[in-house]
């Protein structure tokens, strides 16, 4: 995606984040599950996600 692109990508993407959607909720209700099953903070909960190695900005 080029610079161009990106930028007129903001503002979706952050009315994305603001609504906090059904996946939101749903990923909120397992960090929270998580959480009291092992006894710690939700902070402490991380997904497990792969990453691409090269990032392209």
């Amino acid at each position: 995606m080029n610079s161009e692109k990106r930028l007129k990508s903001i503002p979706t993407m952050a009315k994305r984040l603001a609504e906090q959607g059904d996946e939101y909720r749903q990923v909120k209700i397992e960090v929270v599950a998580a959480a009291k099953k092992y006894n710690t903070s939700e902070d402490n909960i991380r997904p497990v996600v792969d990453y691409p190695d090269d990032i392209e900005w």
